[in-house]
């Protein structure tokens, strides 16, 4: 098989890093080379892309794929027999695979279309010499052309497009070569000055991502194409491509080994903490691990704690939710390394509402939003930690039309009688004794940061357009809305109950007396320790830069 037609990484099997002959299904939705899998099984019963214990190891035939890798060999094997007694000249149309994850070279300026056709609209010209990435290929009936899918790590106005494979005025001419490309892992470190990132394989400031990797730290990459005039690499677990020539390549030793885990810690699908997926949430201090490689660094190492630490207090507040003796608090504690753990106080809560947060818990779901009512009337939004899924959930006596219409990105507050209000990004929903005045203030707003129901039948909701206050009682205007001292910064979230409150503020919070303790309590210490964490991260900073200039 020519380097110019590496395989898609769908034709490799994840454990011999081989192009498959027999592949077969797990459980988990990867596919294996069966052989490769059986000896897998055979010591572990956890998944080798997951690492997630299985139900069952049974093994489900491919008989599509293996059927397509059949076809891919072949097609490959006939071009290069072409290329072997044709001309030694000529520019052959390329084999390609018909998904995946390819790197072409546009040789000449080419038009790239809305559809897989030349009778759809033209959308944008690639550049010659421009290196994009390729996701799936189709063929056009008409003109029967290949063309290219652009994928969406190409960014604007590239992805989704698709890229002719030869230029319709020329059918033999090709448009666009695959560039080879070498799966596999290296580290490198970073020098004394931030890196750009880009969306695909250049150097262009227009292609730039709005992330740069630290200055002096370690980061993994695992992929790399060449080209005539430079080489880029792929950062591990993302889609950033970065110029191998901005960054010093470390030794990395590839001698198997045994790792003695001393304190609990992560497994990253990263050098660099806080890029890529974490791979396994924890692993328990005592712990022995197979190591396939390591990477020695002798110098300083710059990483620091993530820049939304910088960020006020409030930000971390996820959601607060009061109704008489019932409370409800998620808090987001940001950790040492940038990490975030949720931290919930509640009390009083339903039997049905308790069940829930325990699930939350047990399946990483993170809480973005409760509110609590009357005659334990509950809703909750959550989404999976990294964003993976999300959902909602309410309770059984929850009105109707709530019921109907809730998302998981949506949010609602409860009045008394039955009154409530749910919004999300396209929906304004109220049920029962509701201000029509607040339905149409929400309904024009840009942005919500937080909205109430009292029981007296007043609504409050502060967006980008103000703040609206609709029979409310007059102490909620001079006590909550305006902040008690400057300092406290704007006003970000309300919880309300009667005449109880808690005003979370960007730097401050403020509790009624008569709130639960443990709730303002849990909030006060919340607001104490992320300020600490901020004040202590900016001394270290200092510390390091001051020691860098006198050792430089």
């Amino acid at each position: 098989m020519s380097c110019d037609s590496l395989p898609i990484r769908s034709f490799v099997c994840p454990i011999t890093c081989a192009v498959m002959v027999d592949p077969v299904m797990a459980v988990d939705g990867h596919t294996y080379e069966r052989s490769a899998i059986e000896t897998w099984f055979k010591k572990s019963h956890r998944s080798p892309k997951t690492n997630c214990l299985l139900a069952t190891t049974n093994v489900v035939a491919n008989h599509t794929l293996k059927q397509a890798i059949c076809e891919y060999v072949e097609m490959v094997a006939a071009d290069e027999a072409r290329r072997t007694l044709g001309h030694p000249g000529a520019l052959p149309i390329m084999a390609t695979p018909d998904a995946g994850y390819c790197v072409f070279r546009v040789l000449a300026p080419t038009q790239v279309y809305a559809a897989p056709s030349f009778q759809s609209a033209e959308r944008a010209t690639v550049a010659a010499n421009d290196l994009v990435i390729a996701t799936d290929r189709m063929t056009d009936d008409a003109s029967t052309v290949a063309f290219l899918k652009l994928g969406r790590s190409n960014g604007a106005p590239l992805a989704g497009l698709f890229l002719p494979l030869a230029h319709q005025a020329a059918l033999y001419a090709p448009t666009a070569v695959p560039i080879p490309m070498t799966t596999t892992l290296a580290v490198y470190c970073t020098g004394p000055t931030r890196v750009r990132t880009f969306r695909r394989p250049t150097s262009t400031a227009e292609e730039a991502t709005t992330f740069e990797l630290p200055c002096h730290t370690l980061v993994s990459t695992d992929l790399c194409v060449e080209t005539a005039s430079a080489a880029y690499v792929r950062l591990e677990g993302t889609e950033f491509w970065v110029p191998e020539n901005v960054l010093d390549k470390c030794n990395l030793n590839a001698a198997r080994g045994l790792c003695h885990v001393i304190d609990a810690a992560e497994v990253l699908g990263n050098a660099l903490v806080g890029l890529g997926s974490v791979v396994v949430n924890k692993i328990y201090a005592g712990s022995l691990l197979v190591c396939h490689g390591y990477v020695l660094f002798n110098g300083h190492l710059h990483c620091r704690v993530q820049n939304y630490i910088e960020q006020p207090p409030s930000h971390f507040v996820s959601t607060i939710a009061l109704c008489g003796a019932q409370y409800l608090g998620v808090l987001r504690e940001v950790q040492e390394d940038g990490s975030e753990d949720d931290v919930i106080v509640a009390g009083g809560l339903p039997t049905d509402l308790c069940d829930l947060l325990a699930v939350c818990v047990r399946d990483s779901w993170r809480i973005q939003h409760a509110a609590l009512g009357p005659h334990d009337t509950w809703f909750v939004a959550a989404t999976k930690k990294g964003a993976t899924a999300a959902a909602c959930w309410a309770s059984a006596n929850a009105p109707a039309r709530l019921r109907n219409a809730m998302k998981s990105s949506g949010r609602a507050a409860f009045g008394n009688a039955g009154s409530f209000v749910y919004l999300d990004a396209m929906t304004v929903v109220v049920g029962g004794d509701v201000p029509q005045e607040l339905e149409r203030y929400l309904a024009q707003a840009r942005r919500v940061y937080t909205f109430s129901l009292h029981s007296t039948g007043g609504a409050f909701a502060k967006t980008n357009n103000g703040v609206l206050l609709d029979k409310m009682p007059t102490w909620f205007a001079t006590d909550v809305v305006c902040a008690p001292k400057p300092s406290h910064g704007d006003l970000r979230l309300v919880a309300l109950s009667g005449e109880d409150y808690v005003a979370v503020y960007e730097h401050a919070c403020v509790a009624s007396p008569a709130v639960p303790t443990p709730l303002s309590t849990a909030l006060t210490g919340f607001y104490t320790r992320h300020l600490a964490l901020r004040a202590a991260r900016r001394r270290l900073i200092l510390q390091y830069e001051a020691t860098t200039l006198q050792h430089g």
